[in-house]
């Protein structure tokens, strides 16, 4: 199995990718956009030890996404640091080979005194205790949602609407007021017809208010919210058709179909 050596660079180390290279890509004959595992093989005193990140991207630039921070700080990995990679073909999986890996006991960050002068303190353990880290979670890929990576992110739940709404707010000429509680219904004195609406939006050019669901699919408002609650549905995928589309709001926006579209206007 032929290896490279790879080089840790402050770029790739922050946004949490391997750079495989074009030409590793092609002699081992993978054809990324694709999902891959990853075997990383690493000496902790001096004894062998491996384990498996599973469901890592490799992307159309040739790189292994999802590492992220917890990878570099597990294994103690820096900048300008090298492990050796290579490709397992009968396995189907790229092994990463790290040198002895020395545990960091003490981490530092820098505060600003009152004074104005720059000092480094120690961060006690306790600070540096996350969840990921103390439950030992599994490393897999969890893309993050960005404009441009929309044709590997999906939402998960109605939650995430939120954050793709707030990436498109200028263009849509809509802006996130706040959500709807029980507590701002009495003060509006609305009192809907069907189960209560998400959120509040207001039209950047005029300052008119609007009532928005949000739902993953347009579908999923007609069993539980009324039209005329609601001025807005923003969904990730309209999935309603003929007469159905009757028992929706006036306006849907389909967020799916929006974030394809700047991506074809991209290419």
């Amino acid at each position: 199995m032929p290896s490279i050596n790879y080089t840790v660079t402050a770029r790739y180390r922050l946004i949490g990718n391997v750079h495989l290279g074009a030409e590793f890509v092609r002699k081992n004959s993978l054809t990324p956009p694709t999902r891959m595992k990853v075997k990383v093989v690493y000496f902790l005193n001096n004894d062998e030890h491996s384990e498996i990140l599973e469901n890592l991207l490799l992307s159309p630039n040739n790189s292994i996404g999802g590492l992220g921070r917890p990878f570099y700080k597990k294994f103690a990995i820096n900048d300008n640091d090298t492990f050796s990679i290579e490709y397992d073909s009968n396995e189907k999986i790229i092994v990463f080979s790290l040198k002895n890996v020395q545990q960091p006991t003490e981490l530092e960050k820098v505060v600003t005194e009152q004074d104005g002068t720059l000092v480094k303190v120690s961060i006690p353990t306790t600070e540096r205790d996350f969840v990921f880290d103390k439950k030992n979670l599994r490393h897999i890929q969890i893309e993050p949602f960005r404009r441009d990576n929309s044709r590997y992110w999906e939402p998960r739940n109605e939650t995430d609407l939120y954050a793709v709404f707030n990436s498109l707010s200028e263009q849509l000429e809509l802006e996130y007021c706040c959500g709807l509680n029980t507590e701002l219904l009495k003060r509006l004195e609305f009192v809907p017809v069907g189960q209560k609406p998400d959120a509040i939006l207001v039209d950047r050019k005029t300052g008119q208010y609007y009532v928005a669901e949000f739902k993953l699919l347009a579908s999923g408002f007609i069993n539980h919210q009324k039209r005329e609650d609601c001025d807005y549905l923003i969904c990730w995928e309209d999935d309603v058709q003929g007469d159905q589309r009757d028992l929706l709001p006036p306006e849907v926006i389909a967020l799916k179909q929006l974030l394809s579209d700047d991506d074809q206007e991209a290419v």
